[in-house]
């Protein structure tokens, strides 16, 4: 009833109708037990799976975000590219743990501002640090796998032949002898001139022919001319046994030098009946060096003073250039390597190898001397101290080093020969023609072919005005 009804019926006298009363509530039943029916079954559709989170750098956290496959790392996951002031902290927290020793902590510092400088394209500075990073005593394969990778994006064809041959190398440790081909395989593809590479591989078919296991060496060892391979030679067959017949008698045989014959050529046979044809005897040639490049002895030339140490200079990002002092970094790595190796003379010979070929001779000269503590090295070591002293036009001192190393006890014909003809060049370089000229005619009494003897010794005599 609307209000202003009942506003006209009270005007009037009459009484409102009662309101209605409130319906009841509704009596609340009791719900009837459910029957328990089958479990539902699962959905169908698969879950959104959520975004991997993009790392800044992968080895960083659980996984290492790169994979290998044997030809380089594949980059997994996008790499952020880092500032030069964020590059300059890591490589300063490289220093420091350096310098504290852990050396781990510091390794894998460097290989994440490695990874840094590629992601930036600075590949020059990524492998010097990578190349510092694989002189250690033992790199991980993920490393040289890494720097490999670097090698090829510098076109550096040389180093990247022999990364791959240590790659070889380390599968042929762990018994992968087919991993290990591919590794050579790819060294010679790289470099034909790679020597070692084809040692490998002529030594790998060799024990898949079953003539026996390849005969190994590290990879900064078989680069220096001192350690030579004895090429293989194939088995001799068994020939049927026949009477031998002697030449007939003779004066006694003079002592002559050794020249390979073309073909060999039997003895010929004494006049009487005939007999059954002699077998041609099996002539085994001696082994050949190498070709060999003479040192050519430099003009004597002032001291020069040491070049300031190289910096590096980068500007990711922003306007102004940011420079560290990559000199002083690489100094404290090799601080710590050199500390690592003490009393390790087959580690400081390896370590002088790797320092002769990137040109730092002072180093090479003080790992070398490290090497002589080692008999078995020895005179290995003294000849490629010799070398580096030639190099740097220390003639004096390297006749003392060679010198001293010849009178040492247990030296073959080969190492011999090495010594006293890198003495021969000493003495020449030093200005003393007939000390030279004394050294090379006794190198040329053993081994006539040995080098380029003949020629030095005929242009000495030549000079000397003896011929």
């Amino acid at each position: 009833m609307r209000e202003y009804e009942v506003q006209a019926m009270l005007g009037s006298g009459q009484a409102p109708p009662p309101e209605p009363a409130p319906p009841p509530p509704p009596i609340e039943e009791e719900e009837e037990p459910s029957i328990p029916g089958p479990p539902l079954l699962p959905s169908l559709r698969a879950e959104p799976e959520a975004e991997p989170e993009i790392e800044r750098f992968p080895s960083r956290g659980g996984g290492s975000g790169l994979s290998f496959n044997g030809q380089g790392a594949i980059d997994d996951k996008k790499m952020n590219l880092l500032s030069a002031v964020e590059i300059e902290s890591m490589l300063q927290q490289a220093q420091e743990k350096m310098r504290t020793g852990a050396s781990e902590e510091a390794s894998r510092l460097l290989m994440e501002s490695a990874q840094a400088y590629e992601a930036v394209g600075r590949f020059d500075n990524a492998g010097t640090v990578y190349r510092s990073l694989g002189k250690s005593q033992a790199p991980a394969p993920q490393l040289l796998e890494l720097w490999l990778a670097n090698c090829e994006r510098r076109d550096d064809r040389r180093e990247a032949a022999a990364v791959a041959c240590e790659l070889g190398d380390r599968a042929i440790q762990q018994g992968n002898v087919d991993s290990a081909h591919l590794w050579f395989e790819r060294a010679r593809k790289l470099d034909e001139n790679n020597q070692l590479a084809q040692r490998r591989l002529q030594r790998l078919e060799a024990m898949r022919d079953g003539i026996g296991p390849p005969q190994l060496v590290s990879s900064e060892a078989a680069a220096g001319p001192a350690m030579l391979e004895t090429p293989l030679a194939p088995p001799p067959t068994a020939a049927p046994p026949s009477p031998v017949v002697m030449p007939p008698a003779a004066a006694p045989p003079q002592a002559m030098p050794y020249v390979a014959p073309p073909m060999p050529v039997a003895p010929p046979a004494l006049p009487g009946p005939a007999a059954p044809p002699v077998p041609e005897p099996i002539v085994q040639r001696a082994p050949q060096a190498p070709p060999f490049v003479p040192f050519e002895a430099p003009p004597p030339r002032p001291p020069v003073a040491e070049p300031p140490a190289k910096r590096v200079e980068l500007a990711v990002g922003r306007s102004e250039a940011v420079t560290f002092d990559l000199g002083a970094l690489l100094s404290e790595f090799q601080r710590g390597i050199e500390a690592q190796l003490s009393g390790d003379a087959q580690g400081h010979y390896d370590l002088a190898m790797a320092y002769r070929e990137m040109g730092l001779l002072d180093h090479a000269v003080e790992s070398f001397r490290m090497a002589l503590a080692n008999p078995a090295l020895a005179h290995r070591a003294a000849e490629m101290l010799g070398r580096c002293l030639l190099d740097q036009g220390r003639f004096d001192d390297a006749v003392g080093e060679l010198s001293e190393a010849l009178e040492r006890p247990g030296l073959d014909v080969e190492g011999t020969l090495g010594l006293r003809y890198l003495l021969g060049l000493a003495h020449e370089a030093a200005g003393r023609p007939h000390e030279a000229l004394a050294e090379l005619e006794r190198v040329f009494a053993q081994q006539p072919n040995y080098h380029d003897v003949a020629p030095k010794l005929r242009d000495l005599r030549k000079a000397l005005g003896t011929e």
